[in-house]
């Protein structure tokens, strides 16, 4: 009798894997990085500026409205306000603009930054 040849068994040829692409990486890059931008805005947005109306609403205010102060206290006080203000607004441009304080001072110094 003749014996049966066995069958070989066929070997799983390897597949390679496929490279991801690089134009697709920095798309999601560039993706991400916008993201980031977007984010940056909305925070600088959403912070808390103080402005002259909430500068305004301190005690001072309310002393003057009373008539509690007399006259040159009350000349005091508003120039106090005033000097609040500026520097409270001189701080959110710095804020915003990333400047030195000399720079947002001559903003609001005729005469341009004191020497």
């Amino acid at each position: 009798m003749k014996k049966k040849k066995k069958k070989k068994k066929k070997k799983k040829k390897r597949v390679m894997k496929k490279k991801k692409k690089k134009r697709v990486i920095k798309k999601k890059k560039r993706v991400i990085k916008k993201k980031k931008r977007e984010m940056k805005k909305k925070m600088s947005k959403s912070v808390n500026r103080p402005t002259v109306t909430a500068v305004q609403q301190q005690q001072p205010v309310d002393a003057l409205s009373a008539g509690l102060v007399d006259d040159g206290l009350r000349q005091q006080l508003s120039v106090l306000l005033v000097l609040q203000s500026v520097a409270a607004f001189n701080d959110s441009l710095a804020h915003d603009t990333e400047l030195t304080r000399w720079d947002t001072a001559s903003t609001f110094c005729p005469g341009g930054a004191p020497e």
